[in-house]
């Protein structure tokens, strides 16, 4: 999905992973259920994180931030558009 840094920085991001503890359990995931019925579907440490990530992509570099548009480069090359 091509979008501002700005909006990415909002959105969950299905290859990052985050540790979580509680007094029962204990592991490594990116979305998992809080309470009973209830499901943390975009935890904030499993958002994307835009440049700072190595595949973040620019797709109109010319324009001037913050109207400059990119998208994951992990996503775009799974849908076969790179």
């Amino acid at each position: 999905m091509i979008c501002t840094e700005q909006e990415a920085l909002t959105r969950w991001c299905p290859f990052s992973r985050t540790q979580y503890f509680d007094k029962v359990n204990s592991g490594t995931g990116n979305r998992w259920v809080m309470e009973v019925g209830d499901v943390d579907t975009n935890p904030v440490n499993c958002r994307c994180l835009g440049t700072a990530c190595m595949a973040w992509i620019w797709v109109n570099s010319e324009v001037p931030s913050p109207s400059r548009l990119g998208c994951c480069g992990m996503a775009h090359l799974r849908a076969g558009q790179l």
